[in-house]
């Protein structure tokens, strides 16, 4: 029970530190340019699944881009996002 609340708060404070980052004002290019995938480690339907998914509506809302979630359990940390691909370079 502790381990999922501790996976909860540590996904929530990153979201929030990357929505205090620098404002789409200060930069020349309108951020996010492309898809965002938000990567969760636990299954479908999940506490953390479902934080995740109210955040990228509100996301998708804010930034109005697509916002998707994925779920990939069974990948500990963030082998998950090692293994993802790259983003693409303009």
């Amino acid at each position: 029970m502790i381990t999922a609340l501790r996976a909860i708060l540590l996904v929530l404070a990153g979201m929030l530190a990357s929505l205090l980052g620098p404002s789409p004002a200060a930069s020349a290019d309108a951020y996010p340019n492309q898809v965002v995938r938000i990567v969760v480690p636990f299954s479908a339907g999940s506490i953390t699944d479902g934080l995740a998914r109210i955040l990228a509506d509100k996301l998708a809302e804010l930034w109005k881009q697509q916002v998707i979630v994925e779920n990939r359990p069974g990948l500990p940390g963030t082998t998950g996002v090692a293994k993802s691909p790259p983003d693409a370079t303009r």
